[in-house]
């Protein structure tokens, strides 16, 4: 029966994904009141593209968001795909750091995808690179990785995400966020790993 399911959903998976291959994504935006500037540090090596909160109305909230995605790194449900990006603060406070998946004017279009193995500036974050620490929301009892929220009802951790390790289960309205302390003039590194994945089981 569980094999009879995942062709289903793989099925019902490759065709939502002929028409825009999931891509990783990631956006800066405020700390509850903060409003602290961000900007895409360009790097030769690593081409992402980015884009200021342009769907904010509000001109200082919209210096405060940046969106970063990969184009050129399409994701696979058979392997993980790195993903890094780099922004500056340019100025103190603290931001908002989510993981996401690719937007959808259709929101039954907004693809699934994994997360994991999150690191800023070289550093496993709050020390829970696999997720095994957790602790349970007061009000949903979802499960949660320590350092880290939800922002969406239907974000997931999942035990096993094909290979025996955990991963946040995603996409662009279900999101996996942290706070960031950032000082002005100085660099963040963002890196993790995502993979395509099928919508979870309602």
């Amino acid at each position: 029966m569980k094999l009879k399911l995942f062709a289903l959903f793989a099925l019902l998976g490759l065709m939502s994904f002929a028409d825009e291959a999931s891509l990783a994504r990631m956006t800066i935006y405020p700390f509850r009141q903060e409003r602290v500037p961000v900007s895409l540090v360009k790097e030769k090596d690593n081409p992402i593209f980015s884009s200021d909160g342009n769907w904010v109305k509000d001109s200082v909230e919209r210096k405060a968001t940046l969106l970063m995605q990969d184009p050129n790194k399409p994701l696979s449900t058979e392997s993980w795909t790195p993903f890094r990006a780099t922004f500056r603060a340019d100025g103190n406070g603290n931001v908002t750091v989510a993981f996401q998946g690719r937007y959808a004017a259709d929101a039954e279009n907004r693809q699934w995808v994994f997360v994991r193995h999150i690191k800023i500036n070289g550093v496993k974050w709050k020390d829970n690179y696999e997720f095994k620490k957790t602790y349970s929301h007061k009000t949903t009892q979802k499960t949660i990785p320590l350092g880290f929220w939800f922002e969406g009802k239907k974000a997931v951790l999942q035990e096993d995400a094909g290979d025996g390790k955990p991963a946040m289960l995603i996409n662009h309205d279900n999101r996996l966020c942290l706070m960031l302390p950032v000082e002005e003039g100085k660099t963040y590194t963002i890196e993790a790993e995502f993979q395509a994945a099928f919508p979870p089981l309602e």
